[in-house]
């Protein structure tokens, strides 16, 4: 051979090789040997005159695809399936059935693949719908063949005439998305179709007013707008309401809403009612309370517990512990004297000579009520309670017995012998007891609920299971008809003593401490999480006034000649509030 040739061939080896390079081959990996095809879908369906796609994969012994491996497909009955080179299986005619067979070399593979009658019906349940507004439903589909048998996966689709009524998604779920109206489902599979009537109907769920209350003087008048909405939010027009006051000697209410004050000062409620729906407005007619703070007092320790005599004098008990005194219609505390332990709450007996302080813990502190003799400011005995935080104490109107709310339960001290004489009347941290005005009825929040204690027989007289939340400090109408309890950075829950029954709550007006103003007519809460004191009409829960005051204002309360309340704030001072 001539050098010329071997250079020529030598150059074809090397740009053979050049050519393996650039394809990626790898000539050290060995090639993977066909172990079976794996053929989808494994028993293949089609009605009549249709087609199916099916897919072959070559795969080695691992299960691992092998590519680029060339297969051929096979039918054994073409006058019934005929399968094309790229495995698209055609539906010839008639039903029946035929093997089809996949080859890759001497490795082969089969699938059995039936041919089913034609779609004949499509049945759509529920037929027609009815729908609230705003509200979903779940239509269900079946295809039948003329055999009256269910066809396997049928293709579906699904179209509303009115979406902005009715919407529906590529399941068949249903949803009316507002108003009253109707409108079509089309349900198609291949040439077959139905339809399906919607009717959407608007019921109403709930009534919006605006304004949710009011503070008029008398004869000024305000509009109550009235809106009666769906579930969906949408608004029912021409929804048919109706107003009605609780009181019209304070203020009236038209037919159209318009609330007018008539007077005497006081609160009202108007109650909206669209059927079965009802919401109410609160109605304040006069002059709120000036919401004036007179002084604020510094006290050391922590202010916490108030109690104000009949004749004016007031205290004022410290967790640092000590006992801060002072008299109307002056705002100091000329008198200071010790308790040996934290003073978180006092109760001071109608002649005022002598008060009863819940000690609680701290360093080297005794535990118990401490017995205060008020004519010489000095801790004549000690009820001991060991173990426990005392957080309040009240006493029965008789002057009897006294109720100790603890950080483990709810204790009864016989007040004569000084002795616990039931260390169990309910199990739980109770947080505050009040009575109710010139009745022996105490109500002690306690885990979730507040009891009704009877002073007399020293019993539980019923549970008023109130929403949950930490409940605190309690107070009762002079009428012995409400139960006011307030939620620790929540709300102010009212109680109907008379039916037992939750009556209302006042969302954001919750707090640690509550007081009835002497006459009756206003709440104040100390917001402990706020840094105020939120004044509220008792009668409408209306909001009048929300005095700032900053830190942590605790416990109320009311000097009954003049109406000042006596806030204690545990930050180190003491508001005088107007």
């Amino acid at each position: 051979m001539a050098r010329g040739a071997w250079c020529v061939r030598l150059l074809v080896l090397a740009t053979a090789a050049c050519s393996l390079a650039s394809c990626g081959s790898d000539p050290t990996e060995p090639r993977r040997v066909p172990a079976s095809i794996v053929i989808l879908p494994n028993a293949p369906t089609l009605p009549q005159k249709s087609s199916k796609q099916l897919t072959a994969t070559v795969v080695d012994a691992a299960g691992r695809e092998i590519t680029d491996e060339t297969v051929t497909y096979e039918s054994s009955d073409a006058t019934i399936l005929s399968v094309s080179p790229t495995g698209l299986l055609v539906s010839i005619g008639p039903i029946g059935s035929a093997t089809i067979t996949v080859r890759d070399g001497e490795l082969s593979g089969s699938v059995n693949a039936v041919v089913t009658l034609l779609p004949s019906t499509i049945t759509v349940s529920p037929n027609p719908v009815a729908l609230q507004t705003g509200f979903s439903l779940q239509l269900s589909v079946m295809v039948t063949d003329a055999n009256a048998d269910p066809v396997s996966d049928p293709p579906l689709t699904f179209t509303s005439s009115n979406p902005a009524l009715v919407t529906v998604t590529e399941d068949g779920y249903l949803t009316s998305v507002g108003g009253n109206g109707t409108a079509t489902i089309t349900v198609e599979s291949g040439t077959l179709s139905t339809t399906v009537p919607v009717t959407v109907t608007q019921v109403p769920t709930t009534i919006v007013v605006s304004p949710a209350a009011m503070v008029l003087t008398s004869g000024q008048s305000q509009a109550i707008t009235a809106t009666v909405k769906d579930a969906a939010g949408g608004q029912i027009v021409g929804a048919p309401v109706s107003f009605v006051s609780s009181n019209p000697s304070v203020a009236t209410v038209s037919s159209a809403g318009v609330v007018t004050g008539v007077g005497p000062d006081g609160g009202t409620t108007i109650t909206v009612t669209s059927g079965a729906l009802t919401a109410t407005v609160g109605v304040f007619v006069g002059e709120a309370p000036p919401g004036t703070v007179l002084a604020t007092v510094p006290v050391a320790g922590a202010p916490w517990g108030a109690a104000v005599t009949a004749t004016g004098d007031f205290f004022v008990t410290t967790v640092g512990g000590a006992i801060d005194r002072g008299a109307f219609p002056t705002y100091a505390f000329p008198t200071s004297f010790a308790v040996n332990g934290q003073a978180l709450s006092i109760a001071v007996n109608a002649a005022g000579t002598k008060a009863y302080v819940a000690q609680g813990a701290d360093a080297g502190g005794a535990t118990g009520i401490a017995i205060v003799d008020l004519a010489t400011n000095a801790v004549t005995d000690l009820i001991p309670i060991p173990n426990v935080t005392n957080f309040y104490v009240a006493l029965s109107k008789d002057e009897l017995t006294l109720f100790v709310g603890t950080d483990n339960n709810l204790q009864v001290i016989d007040v004569a012998s000084k002795t616990i004489v039931n260390d169990n009347l309910a199990v739980g941290s109770a947080n505050a007891i009040s009575r109710a005005p010139g009745s022996d009825l105490l109500y002690a929040a306690i885990n979730g609920a507040v009891v009704e204690i009877n002073g007399t027989t020293r019993t539980i007289a019923r549970t008023l299971p109130v929403p949950s939340g930490s409940l605190q400090e309690t107070a009762v109408s002079l009428d012995g008809t409400e139960l006011y309890v307030v939620q620790e950075g929540g709300d102010l829950i009212v109680w109907d003593l008379t039916t037992n029954q939750l009556k209302q709550s006042v969302a954001g007006a919750g707090g640690f401490g509550i007081g009835l103003s002497p006459d009756g007519r206003f709440l104040y809460v100390a917001t402990s999480y706020g840094g105020d004191i939120k004044v509220i009409d008792r009668a409408s829960r209306v909001l009048l006034r929300t005095i700032a005051t900053g830190g942590t204002p605790r416990r109320v309360a009311f000097d009954p000649a003049s109406g000042i309340a006596m806030v204690t704030n545990e930050n180190g001072w003491v508001d005088f509030v107007k």
